[in-house]
């Protein structure tokens, strides 16, 4: 099945909102510029650095197998979408086929 162009538009419309999110997002990814001066100091006030980079390794270490996953899921969806409408325009046409060969098998009968 063909995709319109409304819904080929609107597809990349999503990508480029999520692009542009992605790219304003950047900023506040960046690395805290006072890490340094946190680690030094055994201030409390200075907050839980050793957790914060515990959560930060486990960000960074799981998200390019959530990304992977994500993309190759969405790629399974797509290929077994594609197979069921084969499918069902196979049985559609077998289906239409065997009409026609019934149809002619047994001729209407006229009346003369």
């Amino acid at each position: 099945m063909l995709y319109s162009p409304l819904q080929n538009i609107a597809a990349t419309l999503r990508m480029l909102m999520l692009l542009t999110l992605m790219v304003l997002a950047a900023s506040a990814a960046q690395a805290c510029p006072s890490c340094k001066e946190a680690l030094g100091s055994s201030d409390a006030a200075q907050g839980d650095v050793v957790g914060a980079y515990f959560w930060s390794i486990l960000f960074m270490l799981t998200m390019p197998f959530t990304l992977i996953s994500c993309f190759s899921f969405t790629m399974w969806r797509a290929v077994k979408r594609a197979n069921a409408e084969k499918a069902a325009a196979e049985a559609g046409s077998a289906a239409t086929d065997a009409l026609s060969n019934s149809a002619m098998a047994r001729p209407e009968m006229t009346h003369v």
